[in-house]
């Protein structure tokens, strides 16, 4: 079955307010933080924003996270892939 993008976000979304939880923060001070406007970090958790990469990054060193904590399980595959493979396809 293909994943959409709604289920992508809203897993990232999940994601992110799970360590909100975690770390006793909030969204506002995790906005001022990650340098994102309140508004749009609300829409990321709920799932009706798909962030990008930078956004992300930013989001999980607030937290004091790696960026892989925020990723959807089904990426977790392409963490195993080797680095030689990588290499090879790079050239």
């Amino acid at each position: 079955m293909e994943r959409t993008v709604n289920s992508t976000a809203h897993e990232i979304g999940g994601n992110i307010s799970y360590w909100i939880g975690l770390r006793g923060t909030n969204q506002h001070d995790l906005s001022i933080q990650a340098g994102i406007r309140e508004e749009t970090l609300s829409r990321i958790i709920s799932g009706t924003q798909m962030p990008g990469t930078e956004t992300l990054i930013n989001i999980a060193r607030a937290l004091r996270i790696p960026l892989s904590a925020l990723q959807p399980k089904e990426l977790d595959q392409y963490g195993n892939i080797s680095v030689d493979f990588l290499q090879l396809k790079k050239g």
